[in-house]
C-alpha cells in the first residue's frame, strides 16, 4: 500500500472515531446510556441529538458528524418526528 492510501485510510478511521465520540457525548448528556447493541446506541444517539436540537435535523446531523442525508434516512427508518 502506498503512503497516500495509508493516509486516506488513517483519516477515514479517525473520522469514524470522532463521529462515534460525538454520538457518545450526546447520549451521555441525555442520560440515555443503558447498554444495548451498537444499533440501539446509535438510534438513541440520533433521538437524543434531535431532542437537543429541537427536531432540527441539520443541527443534529452536524452534532453527530452525520450527513444530512444519513440523518434523514435514520429519522425515516426510526419513524422519528422532527420540526
Amino acid at each position: 500500500m502506498d503512503s497516500a492510501s495509508l493516509l486516506a485510510e488513517r483519516d477515514a478511521w479517525r473520522d469514524l472515531a470522532l463521529r462515534t465520540l460525538r454520538a457518545l457525548e450526546v447520549i451521555m448528556e441525555d442520560g440515555s446510556v443503558t447498554g444495548g447493541t451498537l444499533d440501539e446506541i446509535r438510534d438513541r444517539a440520533i433521538a437524543a441529538a434531535l431532542r437537543a436540537c429541537h427536531g432540527e435535523q441539520a443541527r443534529a446531523a452536524e452534532q453527530l458528524g452525520l450527513s444530512r442525508r444519513m440523518m434523514s434516512y435514520y429519522v425515516n427508518k426510526l419513524q422519528l418526528h422532527t420540526a
